[in-house]
């Protein structure tokens, strides 16, 4: 199924279309730590996103091992390479996830000022060293 056809379209007047994206997701997970960052490629997933980190779970579920916090950039490149390694997560839940609503404006102030960055700049500025 093609995900792009059931993405809603909303719109602001004279600003532009919104375009929801996954931002910050948690998931819980009952793989170790170590395992987490053995099994997936962490690399190739701290690229495709904001962040991403995997971390002890505190809570005070005993089966439950690990954290991974991942915030996507304008796609859900990090979502889809988890679903490629989701037998290394074990047993999870996804425990949070924000959605943003991202505008790409057509118009401009008067100033010459933008309204904003797109989500496009921002990921992009993220990246720089």
């Amino acid at each position: 199924m093609n995900s792009t056809c059931l993405t809603p379209q909303w719109s602001i007047p004279a600003i532009g279309r919104l375009r929801p994206r996954y931002d910050a997701i948690r998931i819980v997970s009952s793989a170790t730590v170590g395992a987490l960052k053995t099994l997936l490629p962490v690399a190739d997933l701290a690229n495709a996103g904001h962040s991403f980190d995997v971390v002890r779970y505190k809570g005070k579920n005993p089966r439950l091992r690990s954290v991974i916090r991942l915030t996507c950039t304008n796609d859900s490149l990090p979502l889809h390479i988890l679903a490629q390694h989701e037998h290394a997560l074990g047993s999870y839940s996804i425990v949070h996830a924000e959605i943003a609503y991202d505008i790409r404006p057509r118009a401009r102030l008067t100033n010459g000022t933008g309204l904003g960055e797109s989500a496009e700049d921002n990921a992009r500025k993220k990246q720089l060293p």
